[in-house]
């Protein structure tokens, strides 16, 4: 998981990783660490002429059985609460 996790950091945009209950202590140090609000995702952006312009990205991560096969439709939305 933590490979996936520094994957999707490092690629930005928006991402649902499903963690199966049994990772539940590893869901618990992913939510520890994420609560602090130091992570910032970005990504380049290919519309713009500067090679350092970012855009924040999003990672949902839910704890559940809930195969990603089962999912036919999904809309999520966030608020920063540690702004």
């Amino acid at each position: 998981m933590q490979a996936i996790i520094s994957t999707l950091n490092q690629q930005g945009g928006n991402h649902l990783v499903l963690s199966h209950p049994k990772h539940k202590a590893l869901f618990e140090r992913y939510k520890h660490y994420f609560q602090q609000g130091i992570t910032k995702l970005a990504i380049k952006q290919s519309n713009t002429i500067k090679n350092d312009a970012i855009k924040n990205g999003t990672i949902i991560i839910a704890l559940t059985d809930i195969n990603g096969d089962d999912i036919t439709n999904m809309h999520a939305s966030a608020i920063n609460t540690t702004g």
